[in-house]
């Protein structure tokens, strides 16, 4: 089976275009998202293990609405199963 990042990147050439990393892609989601419809302004700070990692995850990826708009098609598509964390973690979560 396929990473959703994989998916991605195989089923629409937008992502080779625009994207290095898949976390570039995250920011980049966030920051188009971020004081729009009345929701705060969100500045993402991913985590790194090395330099390396820092310089992948600054990178500056602007999406466009149409760019949104094809994530939005793809990500649909997915069958979405089951919770992110295990049963007795989610009571402590705002879910």
């Amino acid at each position: 089976m396929l990473s959703l990042h994989s998916s991605l990147l195989h089923v629409n050439p937008l992502f080779v275009r625009h994207v290095s990393v898949v976390q570039s892609l995250t920011v980049a989601g966030v920051l188009y998202h971020s004081k729009k419809d009345g929701k705060p302004e969100l500045i993402p700070i991913p985590g790194a293990s090395s330099v390396d990692r820092v310089k992948e995850n600054s990178k500056v990826v602007t999406l466009s609405d149409e760019d949104v708009n094809k994530i939005d098609e793809i990500l649909k598509s997915f069958d979405v199963a089951g919770t992110r964390y295990p049963e007795q973690m989610m009571a402590h979560c705002n879910a």
